[in-house]
């Protein structure tokens, strides 16, 4: 008996100098070296427990193996993941794939850390700081981004722009929030907060909702919430997007999200059907140089409808707008209410009377009343082309140009076939690609 004491004295003691040695290195080192030895103690207490029960007679006691050092106990902290991840860059070539990699495998290590992720993200949004992912050789990204909005800076550091197929990023396209890899950094710790989600989780991106100086990140993050609480940050959401396209801050190098950032934030009011800001909208219609802004002529069409017209009326009669493409536009959007709506009818028969005009933009206005050159479509009703039938009566009553005419004949009789759910005719005539070019020529004069 004594002997086994002083054996399982002398293996305790084995252990605790292993602990001692091991003290002064780094904490990871520490941990798998103190892990090893806690097993080898182990196993050797259980081997002597079982010497001296077998010399005892008795039954052997169950040996329990230690535990192997856990992924759990050697796992880095958030604030450690943090830190590696910031020191990424994306870099170039087979680089740049192999950094992509440790990016989102960070990424998930932060999400996999839960809640105990968020105060140290909340802290980093607070620093001002962003990496971006959509660039192939970024400079020091760590540097604080300018301050161009009093709540709150841009948040954008760039390196030279490069378009990448892992993001589709285009005026009109939907803002998606389930890629792999993140456009930046900031967008991807957003991404981990939602997934994390909660109260907390709330409150951190309610805190950028707020205080985010970038378009892009501003639209995210709205879209973010509404999908966590529907409706809890409508207001809140709203606003921000408000400010931005309000006061839209300078952004130095911008990249194609960058550029695309307005049509996004005019999304966040589509996506609460917030018409408050039509009167800004409408303002915003036609530049400084004379172009029109898609974004704000698409959010009056979308949630004003036939309420848009006496703004885009206006804005067609702008001196300002000179390009005449784009002009057009404008007038198809009106049209689309024709038969139906003063304002559009007179519009039309401006536009035909108005030999001013090239005589196949006139027709092309006249066609556009059937479907133009798809035909009918399924949001226009039997109701609306028995409506334009009369208007075209009477362009027909005044038109004296024989090419003028024949359009509009055979538009009505297109008309006539649509409101029965009919297959209309080409509005070019008979001939196939030599009757468009015929009547293109017949159709250049007046």
């Amino acid at each position: 008996m004594k002997t086994f004491l002083i054996l399982l004295l002398t293996a305790g003691l084995t252990f605790a100098a292993a602990q001692w040695l091991i003290s002064g290195r780094s904490s990871n080192q520490t941990k798998q070296q103190l892990a090893a030895a806690q097993t080898r103690w182990e196993n050797e207490r259980s081997a002597l427990e079982s010497a001296l029960a077998e010399a005892k007679g008795q039954p052997a006691p169950t040996l329990t193996a230690a535990p192997a050092a856990t992924a759990t106990s050697l796992r880095l902290s958030p604030a450690e993941i943090l830190k590696k991840l910031v020191a990424v860059k994306p870099g170039a070539g087979t680089e740049r794939n192999r950094n992509i990699r440790l990016v989102v495998f960070h990424l998930e290590s932060l999400r996999e850390c839960g809640p105990a992720s968020l105060p140290v993200i909340r802290d980093f949004f607070a620093q001002n700081q962003d990496i971006d992912y959509t660039t192939e050789d970024s400079t020091d990204s760590n540097a604080p981004a300018d301050q161009n909005q009093q709540s709150g800076g841009n948040n954008r550091q760039r390196g030279r722009n490069n378009n990448n197929s892992l993001w589709s990023f285009r005026r009109g396209g939907e803002l998606r929030t389930d890629f792999v890899l993140p456009p930046s950094l900031r967008l991807g710790l957003v991404d981990v907060v939602r997934s994390i989600g909660g109260a907390d989780a709330e409150q951190v991106l309610a805190t950028v909702l707020e205080t985010s100086g970038r378009g892009i990140e501003v639209a995210y993050v709205a879209k973010s919430l509404e999908e966590m609480s529907p409706g809890k940050y409508r207001d809140a959401a709203l606003a921000s997007a408000k400010d931005l396209l309000s006061h839209p801050p300078t952004i130095e190098s911008p990249n194609t999200a960058d550029n695309l950032a307005e049509g996004y934030l005019f999304d966040v009011l589509r996506m609460y059907s917030d018409t408050s800001f039509a009167a800004n909208a409408q303002a915003m219609l036609i530049t400084a140089d004379g172009r029109v802004d898609r974004n704000a002529l698409d959010y009056l069409n979308s949630l004003l409808k036939e309420q848009a017209i006496p703004a885009l009326y206006q804005a067609y009669n702008n001196s300002s707008l000179t390009n005449q493409f784009e002009k057009a536009r404008i007038a198809r959007d009106i049209l689309a209410h024709a038969g139906e709506n003063v304002t559009a009818n007179q519009l039309l028969t401006d536009i035909v009377n108005n030999k001013d005009i090239d005589a196949r933009m006139r027709g092309f206005a006249v066609m556009q009343l059937a479907g133009g050159f798809g035909g009918g479509d399924n949001q226009t009703s039997a109701a609306t082309y028995n409506s334009r039938i009369p208007l075209v009566d009477q362009l027909l009553a005044t038109a004296t140009d024989q090419n003028l005419i024949d359009t509009l004949n055979r538009t009505r009789n297109n008309l006539l076939i649509l409101a029965t759910n009919g297959v209309p005719e080409n509005p070019f005539g008979r001939g196939g690609n030599r009757g468009n070019r015929g009547n293109r020529e017949g159709q250049g004069g007046d």
